[in-house]
């Protein structure tokens, strides 16, 4: 409608690419190594699909593409963008801009907390468990299916990975060539998205990949 307003947090795709990457590693869907996985031709149209949603790493990254689609269907002034680093460093910032945005008390703080952290992972045994399939799996699901349904196995499955998950940081290296590669593959899309939406903040994205060329 008329007063529908949308929010949305833009991470450099380079590190986006390669943190989904690596969170499906860490929940046994990726198996390739990132040479073979990060390094490909994008293609220039794609119609996702729950077979190739997941694993187009680069066409996610495709900020301005996707934002010209939003702007067939809604006005700008619906729109806040912000920037996934800056939310991160000084949430509180992030939240009065979101706040005013919406038209709500800017005074409320709300807790802070990360989600979803892609950290290593203590029991590869158990994360397999949790993720693979199998025989006596499949046979307790559907013993299991009249009063655990599928949003309840979810939750338990999003909680026990996270319990299997340690603070510490993924110890998967990235080649800088494939850093690099994917830096040539998305900044047309980085310096679009700048030009258009006027977003000082991808001037970081574009220093901070010109400066890590191998």
């Amino acid at each position: 409608g008329g007063n529908t307003k949308f929010i949305l947090v833009l991470r450099d795709p380079v590190a986006r690419a390669i943190s989904a990457y690596r969170y499906f590693c860490k929940v046994l869907r990726e198996e390739r190594p990132p040479e073979k996985a990060l390094q490909y031709q994008p293609q220039a149209v794609l119609t996702y699909s729950r077979d190739n949603n997941d694993f187009t790493y680069i066409e996610h990254g495709f900020y301005f593409r996707q934002l010209k689609v939003f702007e067939k269907y809604f006005s700008l002034e619906h729109l806040l963008i912000l920037d996934f680093d800056q939310l991160r460093v000084n949430p509180s910032e992030a939240v009065k801009r979101t706040f005013q945005f919406l038209d709500v008390d800017e005074n409320f703080q709300p807790r802070f907390g990360e989600k979803n952290v892609t950290g290593k992972t203590r029991f590869p045994g158990l994360q397999k468990a949790i993720y693979k399939s199998s025989p006596l799996k499949r046979l307790v699901i559907r013993l299991l299916e009249p009063v655990f349904n599928q949003e309840k196995r979810l939750a338990l499955k999003q909680k026990m990975s996270e319990l299997n998950t340690s603070k510490a940081k993924d110890d998967l290296l990235i080649d800088p060539k494939v850093k690099a590669f994917l830096f040539e593959s998305l900044q047309p899309d980085m310096l679009d998205l700048k030009a258009r939406y006027k977003l000082d903040f991808v001037d970081d994205w574009l220093a901070r990949h010109a400066l890590n060329k191998p």
